[in-house]
């Protein structure tokens, strides 16, 4: 059986290439104020960067744009020159420009709504005069294999969570498959102010028959916050149950991720994880050879997480194959994008704080990318990273408080690598 994970797509490399490389036409043509139509076209335009040291051949150009068949994409090598006769110090730092613009823009990004551009800004001013049936009409419009519909889910999940008529807002989008993907799928409130979103997963999500089926996401969630929070579970899945769910399925990498999480939590209540540890860090690394970096970063991050709670992250780290898989995603971050770095930049440093303070340091950095759904953990995390290096009253402040907030939001697992 397959499982289709939240219906959440995977945006790949070609299709961020091709926004990129039709943004780079673009830019060259305007630069040189031609307009692209034959080959003679592209022989002019090779002339031209010749003679100010840049060699792309007419041939290159054509296929570049596409004038002439090719199935695959320049160099970059030559794009890197193309970008840099365009003022650009390389085609990376080409790209960086182009998404930065597009995320800033407020028409939205390209092809985001069939319904066309500032839909998004429709969609918020929709949602903030409580005019449904518009946000009904807009949500339909999503094109949900855009690499921004996150953003689409972080407008709507804010609004889900502070509106006055919340209740309505959650049973009309547990009634569209829209409604169900980008809210309940893919928001996932973190947070969860007052356990409305775990009340919601259980009154709309797991009782809905397009969407009572997937039950690995809601019952992981629901599990795992309960064990943070030092709560009791009650008529909750066995350990059985939830391997048993890797078996005959084709799962998302979320789904992997939280399962190995709840497996561990629930094995260390039961007296069981000192004996079946080596075998889940083995199960870890073997499915992060499946996977991108940051989708392995989710993978480890859930890991680190529950072992952490459970107080066997430092016995884990003496394994050499963990330990490689630790140091190999930390050091494949060059940039904190999501929480998931967060956690792993946090193990890195806990772990090897020594090291650190005898001069190989990679300082911390915080988050680039806020998160509404996950304030509360990225806090706790940014501020145990700190701790670890804080020192005077800076320290004393820290501690005074990391140690409340974090039990107030369920993210105790910290405690274990600033003992």
């Amino acid at each position: 059986m397959k499982t289709e994970y939240l219906n959440m797509p995977k945006t790949t490399d070609k299709q961020h290439d091709n926004l990129f490389l039709q943004e780079l036409s673009k830019k060259l043509q305007v630069h040189l104020k031609v307009e692209v139509r034959e080959f003679k076209d592209c022989r002019a335009i090779s002339l031209k960067m010749a003679r100010a040291g840049c060699d792309v051949s007419a041939h290159t150009f054509a296929r570049f744009f596409g004038l002439m068949p090719s199935k695959n994409r320049p160099y970059t090598y030559t794009l890197d020159v193309i970008c840099q006769f365009i003022g650009f110090d390389s085609y990376a730092a080409f790209c960086q420009y182009v998404q930065s613009n597009t995320q800033n823009s407020l028409a939205g990004p390209s092809n985001i709504f069939s319904s066309g551009s500032y839909s998004l800004v429709a969609l918020e001013i929709a949602l903030a005069n409580e005019d449904f049936e518009t946000v009904k009409e807009i949500l339909r419009a999503c094109d949900f294999t855009s690499r921004y519909h996150v953003e689409i889910s972080m407008v709507l999940g804010k609004a889900v969570r502070n509106s006055t008529n919340r209740d309505f807002l959650l049973n009309m989008l547990i009634e569209m498959p829209e409604g169900q993907m980008l809210f309940y799928e893919t928001f996932v409130d973190e947070d969860d102010p007052e356990g409305y979103y775990s009340k919601a997963l259980q009154k709309y999500y797991l009782q809905h028959p397009a969407t009572k089926h997937k039950i690995i996401f809601p019952t992981c969630y629901l599990g795992a916050k309960t064990i943070y929070f030092n709560r009791k579970l009650n008529e909750f899945p066995s350990v059985d149950f939830f391997k048993s769910q890797f078996e005959g399925q084709e799962l998302h990498f979320h789904e992997k991720s939280r399962l190995l999480e709840v497996i561990i939590l629930l094995d260390f209540e039961q007296g069981k994880l000192n004996a079946s540890l080596p075998g889940y860090i083995q199960q870890l690394v073997s499915n992060c050879t499946f996977h991108q970096d940051w989708e392995r970063a989710w993978l480890l991050a859930r890991f680190i997480k529950a072992l952490s709670f459970c107080g066997y992250l430092k016995k884990a780290y003496q394994d050499d194959s963990f330990r490689r898989l630790l140091e190999k995603i930390f050091h494949a971050n060059s940039r904190i994008q999501s929480v998931a770095d967060l956690i792993i930049q946090y193990a890195y440093h806990g772990l090897n704080k020594a090291k650190m303070k005898k001069g190989v340091f990679y300082p911390p950095q915080k988050i680039n990318a806020l998160h509404d759904n996950e304030t509360n953990a990225r806090i706790v995390i940014e501020s145990a990273t700190s701790l670890l290096y804080a020192e005077n009253n800076v320290k004393n402040w820290l501690e005074k408080n990391v140690h409340s907030f974090a039990i107030k939001t369920g993210n105790t697992w910290v405690f274990d690598l600033l003992k």
